[in-house]
């Protein structure tokens, strides 16, 4: 798996993740509309969790291709 596949595959959500979590955390303390912050930390979550699961593919896939280069 080269270095840009990885950035995609593991650093997208990571980056979405960590933007919607601030963006979240600053509209509950400057706004008094709960429900669109606590849409924003929900989201934000998800994505970070998009992240754990993207990054533990992009392990698995690299440790496949890995296996299949020596088997050759």
């Amino acid at each position: 798996m080269k270095n840009f596949e990885r950035l995609v595959l593991v650093g997208i959500p990571w980056f979405f993740g960590i933007i919607l979590l601030i963006a979240g955390i600053l509209l509950s303390i400057l706004s008094e509309q709960p429900s669109i912050s606590t849409l924003l930390i929900c989201t934000g979550l998800i994505c970070m969790s998009l992240y754990c699961v993207c990054s533990l593919l992009a392990k698995i896939i690299q440790i496949n291709s890995a296996e299949m280069n020596k088997s050759d």
